[in-house]
């Protein structure tokens, strides 16, 4: 699998691993190739968050994560991650502006469905730091739950990471180190300019999340993920109790 790497000469464009085998086995090569972007962009400036909106507004399925510090109401989020099934934006949110400018896609004004996992604490963020409200989310951890509601087993949390293996037998290769790391310094998100390891697992986080809602949808018999984005509802209201 290629490591992640910045393309030349255009120092905020990164080139994406290839899609594995195993997950072009799991979805058919056509279904990867539709919904897996192919690079990641670095957003440090309002002017540069302005240009990606449009591109955000038109898509039908956004994935998103955040990465910060004590990450919640009273934490400090530090970078919002988004792809399409073209590219992953990575937005400085230590960059003022930046997350202003795409407000409109990540709340009512878009209508794409917002693919996250376990959205409580990102919301919470992206409401209290920046008066964002998230709307029309597709959470993954409500969707594993269903799941396990439907084959009348115990619900259980699962992380991303464990998601992603089980159903479709992917690993974030960075997950392990940089776990580590980020125990040991809890700040890591915090300081600038963001080292490529960090970038390249923030990236790793988000470019299969479009392609997860396709599989997830599958296997609870739901094109729509309607059932899911109901009940994914109260995740996002937990921004507003906490």
């Amino acid at each position: 699998k290629p490591a992640l790497r910045w393309r030349r000469p255009c120092t905020t464009s990164l080139q994406l691993p290839s899609v594995p085998d195993s997950v072009s086995a799991a979805v058919g090569s056509a279904v990867a190739r539709e919904l897996v972007p192919r690079e990641a962009v670095l957003i440090d400036t309002r002017e540069g968050a302005e240009a990606a909106l449009p591109e955000l507004l038109l898509a039908r399925l956004l994935g998103i994560d955040c990465e910060g510090v004590a990450l919640g109401r009273w934490g400090r989020l530090c970078l919002l991650q988004v792809a399409t099934p073209k590219r992953v934006y990575l937005f400085d949110a230590l960059c003022e502006g930046v997350i202003e400018a795409i407000r409109p896609a990540l709340s009512g004004g878009s209508a794409a469905v917002k693919v996250m996992h376990d959205c409580r604490e990102d919301a919470s963020a992206l409401l209290s730091q920046f008066d964002v409200s998230l709307s029309g989310v597709f959470d993954s951890q409500v969707a594993h739950t269903m799941l396990l509601e439907k084959e009348a087993i115990r619900p259980f949390q699962i992380s991303l990471n464990e998601l992603l293996k089980s159903t479709l037998q992917l690993e974030n290769e960075k997950q392990v180190s940089l776990g580590h790391r980020m125990k040991e310094d809890p700040n890591i998100w915090f300081y600038r300019p963001l080292p490529d390891d960090l970038t390249a697992y923030a990236a790793q986080d988000v470019m299969y999340l479009p392609l997860l809602h396709r599989k997830l949808c599958d296997s609870l018999g739901e094109p729509s993920g309607g059932g899911v984005l109901a009940r994914s509802q109260r995740y996002v209201d937990y921004a507003k109790m906490n």
